[in-house]
Parts: structure tokens; C-alpha cells; sequence
């Protein structure tokens, strides 16, 4: 694989992890499945009045909160889901399915599996391979009665669903051929927490002039916020529909989260997260919309600059920064292009944060 090559892919699975699509290490974002759980619920309970007497009888709840085709003609339906045990989440699962049959007007559907006896639970998280619903077992479809709720004393199935959209109740979808498989635990969350309260560091940037010779930029780079869920989504649905350019606008009317010192010159940050990767190894992610003024790249005023910063367990690592990248979005690949772009290596010589206790 040519250095042209192993940068592309880097930075594919760098832009992942800074734009939500996917985290470096998991396929998922736990929190952001958290938040569209918590819709989902809301959702469901709008069509199901009695969600909640539901939630306490059973033993377990599986929420699938989005489910959306990937792909064109036929495609997959794919989402995230949570199953909670006593109102907490403790396993993180993935549906997919090509037979539900999004209809028109719909973009996605919500599902609600419920387990109405332990053993039925059991069975379903014992499944490391994978759960087939109409294989490994029957899901019921739940019909709701005229009130808008449910008996519980009605509820004699072992596994009960309930498949919704903004339309209300979809009583007439099955959960047949859908299969779900489990993608983390609650022990995966701590590693998606923004571990900090603050993040300072020092970086040496390196770049070839285009006279030949190198030049070293040194700059501090200081972080006081993170992204919120809310802000992950909208640049996400800003790249999927107008691309680089109306995303670079809308980072650059985000509030400042932080900013970049180099040679009298202050640029802020909008963009920003922290991972956690190992027991005290941490990414850090950000970007800016402020041209960096570098002499070996050609920078436009709408400018996205994206920096990855690697930390080992000394406080010290590597990174890399990318500038001037064009972004689009692949439907098929259900994940962000890269058409160009210009990587420089970084080195951090000094780091200083203060730890979320």
C-alpha cells in the first residue's frame, strides 16, 4: 500500500471518529444511541399509553429507536438499539433486516421489543452470534386496544414488539427476518465520555515548503467544552445533504469551544471530542473553519482544518492534521468520501489536562 493510500484510510477513520459517524476502536457511539433511545421511548409511549406499566412487567427492553434503509433499490434496513433491565441500559445491540419494507413517506421506524419472562431474556442475550427473529424465536406483533394502551394481563407471549413511526402504530410489518446482534456493554460507555475537564497542549506541525525546504510550526492548542450529541447530528446531516462547504459554515458559527495560539495569531475551535482508548491512553479530536495561514497549503476562507491527537500513557503522542479536506457523503457505504485532501504529521512535546473524576 502506497503512503498515498495508508493516508487516505487514516484519515477515512479519522473523520469517523470526529463526525459521529463511527468511533475509532467501536462501530457506535453509545451516547448518541442513549439519546435516540431516550426519543424512542418518548415516541413510543405516544402511540402505547401504557409504555411504562409495560417497561416495569417485563423482564427486558430492546429499543431499536431508528431503523432506516441503507442503500439504494432493495437495500438493508439497519439501526441501533438498547436493551434496558430495570430502566438501565446494559447491552448495546445492531438490527438489520430486508424484508420490514419501509413504506412511502416513512424514512424510518421504531421498535419496542419486550421479554416477558426471564428465560425468553436468557435466550436472547446468550446469542453471541446473532438472534434471528422467526429462527431463534417469536416476536410477537403487539395490536393496542381502542384507549391507545394495552392489557398487561393480555401479554401471554414470551417476547411481545411493537413497530412505530411519526404515522403511529405499524401493526401491519413483522419482525420476521430480522436479525440483531450485540455490539457492546454498558463497560463500553466510560470509554466515550469526554474524560476531561480541560486540555492543553503543545504541537510541532511539519510541512514542506513548496520551495523544497521544511518548515516547523509550533502552536498550543487549548480546549474547555466538548460537542454535544445535537451538534455530532446536525454536521452529520450538514455532510450527507451540501457537503464540505455548508458544513465548514455551519462549525464556524458554532460557539468557540477552545482555540489555537501560533505566532500572535488566535484561531478559534468549534469543534471537539475525547476518547478514551485504553486505561490512560486518550484521541482527542478537533476541528476549525479558521485558515491556518500555513506557507505549503492553499487554504480557502471556508477552510476545515481537522486535527487527531494521540495520547500515551507519559502525557506525550503523535497526531496528525488534515487541511482543506473535500467531504461527501456515500449512501451505499453509509459513511463520509474523501475526494482530497492534505496530511501533515504532529508531534506533541507537552501536555497538560485536568481528568473528570
Amino acid at each position: 500500500m502506497s503512503m498515498r493510500s495508508r493516508n487516505t484510510a487514516l484519515f477515512c477513520l479519522l473523520l469517523l471518529a470526529v463526525f459521529g459517524v463511527a468511533s475509532t476502536g467501536f462501530a457506535y457511539d453509545p451516547k448518541q444511541i442513549d439519546a435516540r433511545v431516550a426519543e424512542g421511548l418518548q415516541e413510543w409511549d405516544t402511540v402505547v399509553s401504557n409504555s411504562e406499566e409495560i417497561m416495569d412487567k417485563a423482564d427486558g427492553t430492546l429499543v431499536c429507536p431508528k431503523v432506516s434503509k441503507v442503500g439504494l433499490g432493495v437495500g438493508v434496513e439497519k439501526g441501533n438499539c438498547a436493551l434496558l433491565i430495570d430502566g438501565k441500559t446494559v447491552e448495546y445491540w445492531r438490527t438489520s433486516s430486508a424484508s420490514i419494507g419501509l413504506t412511502a413517506g416513512i424514512q424510518s421506524i421504531g421498535q419496542v421489543i419486550v421479554f416477558m419472562t426471564p428465560e425468553a431474556l436468557a435466550k436472547f442475550r446468550a446469542s453471541d452470534r446473532g438472534w434471528e427473529a422467526g429462527v431463534d424465536g417469536s416476536i410477537a406483533v403487539a395490536k393496542k386496544g381502542a384507549s391507545g394502551s394495552m392489557s398487561t394481563a393480555d401479554m401471554k407471549d414470551p417476547i411481545m414488539g411493537w413497530i412505530y413511526s411519526t404515522k403511529g402504530l405499524m401493526g401491519d410489518l413483522s419482525f420476521k427476518g430480522g436479525t440483531y446482534k450485540r455490539i457492546g456493554t454498558e463497560a463500553d460507555v466510560a470509554k466515550f465520555e469526554d474524560p476531561f475537564h480541560r486540555f492543553v497542549a503543545t504541537a510541532n506541525v511539519e510541512g514542506r515548503l513548496k520551495t523544497g525546504g521544511a518548515q516547523t510550526i509550533q502552536m498550543t492548542i487549548d480546549i474547555e467544552n466538548w460537542v454535544t450529541i445535537a451538534e455530532i447530528e446536525a454536521v452529520q446531516a450538514m455532510i450527507r445533504g451540501e457537503g464540505t462547504g455548508e458544513a465548514s459554515m455551519s462549525i464556524a458559527d458554532m460557539e468557540p469551544v477552545g482555540e489555537i495560539r501560533q505566532a500572535g495569531r488566535v484561531m478559534p475551535i468549534q469543534w471537539a471530542r475525547a476518547l478514551q482508548m485504553g486505561d490512560d491512553s486518550y484521541r482527542v479530536l478537533l476541528a476549525t473553519s479558521e485558515p491556518m495561514g500555513f506557507s505549503w497549503a492553499k487554504q480557502a476562507d471556508d477552510t476545515l482544518t481537522i486535527f487527531q491527537l494521540d495520547l500515551n500513557s507519559k502525557r506525550l503522542g503523535t497526531g496528525v492534521m488534515v487541511i482543506n479536506p473535500e467531504l461527501g457523503w456515500d449512501d451505499k457505504r453509509n459513511g463520509i468520501t474523501v475526494k482530497q485532501q492534505d496530511i501533515k504529521p504532529i508531534e506533541l512535546t507537552s501536555v497538560s489536562y485536568k481528568k473528570i473524576e
